[in-house]
């Protein structure tokens, strides 16, 4: 089956001591108002992926708290995609097999990067924002950002 949406989440904010830093205060939030976003959009995802980073396992247990699906499918790739890395169609093919139709990932600056540049440039988003970004497939490889949000510090 083909994915139908592509969800892109970064993180919360952390502290940002160590290798493998938890959420603030303010991440949990971030998390949690991105979860209130989805829920209030329709937008209820099949598969959930994150990378191996404690911050983006938080941001999803978050916003799934929230959306009031805990036991949606999580699990963890090796990595995001990034521009000159991967393009997202080869990571989708990669890392979201099976008949998820909305496959949400919550990743890291470089991918939010990569959504800006390739997927919806017109956006305007910085690299430190909180966003959440909600594509439809239109074609093979196109993509049309549909809603989005973005946090503040004060969420």
């Amino acid at each position: 089956m083909t994915i139908k949406h592509f969800v892109f989440v970064r993180h919360g904010r952390t502290d940002k001591q160590g290798n493998d830093p938890a959420l603030t205060a303010v991440g949990e939030q971030q998390a949690r108002a991105a979860g209130a976003f989805l829920r209030d959009a329709g937008v209820v995802p099949d598969l959930v992926l994150t990378t191996k980073k404690r911050r983006t396992k938080e941001t999803a247990a978050g916003l799934l708290a929230e959306l009031g699906r805990p036991e949606t499918p999580t699990r963890a790739t090796e990595g995001g995609f990034a521009k000159g890395k991967s393009s997202l169609e080869d990571w989708l093919a990669k890392n979201a097999k099976g008949d998820a139709q909305t496959v949400l990932f919550v990743g890291h600056h470089s991918s939010q990067g990569y959504c800006a540049s390739e997927l919806s440039p017109d956006l305007g988003i910085d690299e430190e924002s909180r966003v959440a970004l909600v594509y439809e497939r239109r074609a093979a490889t196109e993509w049309k950002l549909v809603a989005s949000w973005v946090a503040n510090e004060l969420v």
